[in-house]
């Protein structure tokens, strides 16, 4: 407060108040449950939890302690009643009748606290504060919170020391978690599903892929058709006009110059045709047509990988509109690298993408090129995880049985591995096969007494066989003799070194 005095003796009386009122609002709901004895965060539950910590502490000094009796001293100044922290106001009528007594500082501004902000019935001695105006309370409450909020401060800054200098522990979440949000907007990636109105919610057992029922996507093609104007079949056809793939499709954009009919289709999620038409009476004559790559997300990718590689076998893409064909086309064939580079693309996004759907797990992007080996370990772990028995493509070193028992097959404990940049996790692996033949080489005394060393052979053009038992369902003496074929473009698994 100051006090701004004139020359002929008339005071004024000055008490700042903070810029922004609901500011202050939200200061004084913080720093509220400290002195309310209700709360966990009461300041006298926080002082007796420091108390223990410092009784029990090594290092504590006496120092420690006197502060500690310092802050509960001053913590008890500050409650909340009938006491005066800085000043007290009484109100009466000019002839003295009608006075109010002394009204605490402390007592207006818990009136602010429960008739102006979090309440609207103050009671007890609170109520009496209602006999000042809002503008009393108002001041008297920013006096007596703001005080709150720097003991709170200093309290801190004396917890922060004794943690930062190894008197006490506080477990180190405690100094990371959210306290505030210093943000105007929070966006959390996902996926929208559409069913049709009506329709029984999904039960939301899983946190991993899509719900059971009739629910489809939210993707811009999907919001786009929600205007029938927009919709638009796209459909790929070989030379004797069997169907290859079809597309549900989303109109983007269309204008008229002339004679001349612009045309933007959203095809695949992935993939924006620009076609130009020529328009003559009720027929129409294609000018022209470009494709180009819209999206980054894994899935709408491979979508659009997937259409490209159907247009490659394709004779002809039709569009539709109503099912009646508006123009049709010969798609342009790729080059071979081109084509082989989309094949391989292609197939690395499908592991990729299966991988994160039957394990859970968030795979980032490929920061180099993958090797051979890395493309083979990849897909042997995504049919892996799929509980499939697979085609291992490495020989077994001679292995040593610690109690001499010839081997039946060999464990390999869960890791991780690198591919393309990227870590990709595996489970248990089991390898064997049902044909091996276990050779004892001899004994092998460093590992034990009874340690032998043994080595596996197999079949001419046979390759050993590894699969996953906590993910494969079929009985465990139920292996295959050929387990499933890598089928990676450009591998000749056949040839490929055993």
């Amino acid at each position: 407060m100051t006090v701004r005095l004139s020359f002929d003796g008339v005071g004024t009386f000055v008490r700042s108040l903070p810029p922004d009122e609901e500011v202050f609002e939200s200061l004084a709901a913080r720093v509220r449950p400290l002195v309310l004895e209700s709360e966990p965060i009461h300041y006298q539950r926080v002082l007796d939890a420091l108390k223990r910590l410092l009784d029990n502490a090594p290092s504590a000094t006496a120092e420690h302690h006197e502060e500690l009796d310092q802050l509960a001293a001053s913590w008890k100044a500050t409650a909340l009643g009938t006491q005066v922290q800085a000043y007290a106001m009484l109100k009466a009528k000019v002839d003295g009748t009608d006075a109010t007594g002394p009204i605490a500082d402390t007592q207006l501004a818990a009136g602010w606290m429960y008739a102006d902000l979090v309440h609207a019935d103050a009671k007890g001695w609170k109520k009496k504060a209602l006999a000042f105006s809002l503008r009393e309370r108002y001041v008297a409450a920013v006096g007596v919170f703001s005080r709150l909020a720097a003991l709170a401060v200093v309290t801190l800054r004396f917890v922060e020391q004794l943690h930062r200098t190894g008197v006490i522990t506080i477990e180190e979440h405690f100094w990371e978690d959210e306290v505030v949000i210093d943000a105007t907007e929070v966006a959390v990636e996902g996926t929208a599903y559409l069913a049709e109105p009506g329709t029984e919610p999904p039960a939301l057992h899983s946190t991993f892929g899509p719900p059971d029922g009739p629910w489809t996507p939210l993707t811009i093609t999907q919001h786009l058709r929600t205007d029938p104007a927009n919709q638009v079949r796209v459909e790929l056809h070989d030379a004797d006009g069997n169907l290859i793939a079809a597309h549900d499709s989303a109109v983007v954009e269309r204008r008229r110059d002339g004679d001349v009919l612009h045309w933007h289709a959203l095809v695949a999620d992935g993939l924006l045709f620009r076609v130009q038409v020529r328009v003559d009476g009720e027929s129409t004559a294609p000018m022209s047509m470009t494709v180009d790559r819209v999206g980054e997300a894994r899935r709408t990718t491979l979508t659009a990988n997937r259409f490209l590689l159907d247009m490659q076998r394709a004779a002809s893409l039709r569009f539709l509109v109503q099912g009646e064909v508006l123009n049709q086309w010969a798609p342009e064939r790729m080059a071979p690298d081109a084509l082989h580079r989309l094949r391989v693309d292609t197939e690395l996004l499908q592991d990729l993408t299966t991988l994160e759907e039957v394990t859970g797990q968030v795979i980032g992007s490929f920061t180099r090129p993958m090797t051979v080996l890395e493309r083979i370990r990849l897909r042997q772990t995504r049919l892996l995880w799929q509980g499939r028995v697979v085609q291992w493509d490495r020989a077994l070193p001679p292995m040593a049985s610690p109690d001499g028992v010839v081997p039946r097959a060999v464990r390999i404990p869960a890791t991780v591995f690198d591919a393309g940049g990227v870590e990709i996790s595996t489970p248990e692996v089991v390898i064997g096969h049902p044909q091996a033949t276990w050779h004892d080489e001899g004994p092998v005394p460093d590992t034990g007494p009874d340690a032998r060393m043994f080595k596996v052979t197999l079949p001419e053009n046979t390759r050993l066989l590894a699969w996953a038992p906590s993910t494969r369902r079929e009985p465990p003496e139920d292996i295959p003799l050929d387990g499933e074929p890598w089928n990676i473009t450009g591998i000749d698994q056949d040839t490929f070194p055993r």
